[in-house]
């Protein structure tokens, strides 16, 4: 589960899902299974340990990019790919 006290600073939204940036840089994602909610096999490299600084979102999931410029990507496929 998600810490519900950490303040979101900006949301995201594609068809059917969200991810939103949070004031600690981590990200979070919700909705449909389909569309890039599941951010499980990324979410230690999203945690905000290291700052996500964007967030673009594209039709079928999201793209996250952290301060130190690596990707991680959402996707539909339930592939989680890292650049």
């Amino acid at each position: 589960m998600y810490d519900v006290t950490i303040p979101v600073t900006s949301i995201y939204s594609n068809w059917s899902a969200f991810a939103a940036l949070r004031s600690d840089g981590s990200v979070v994602t919700g909705g449909a299974y389909d569309f890039g909610e599941d951010s499980s096999e990324v979410a230690n490299e999203i945690d905000g340990d290291i700052d996500a600084t964007q967030v673009f979102a594209i039709d079928n999931g999201f793209l996250v990019k952290r301060s130190d410029g690596k990707l991680f990507l959402v996707d539909q496929t339930s592939y989680k790919r890292r650049f």
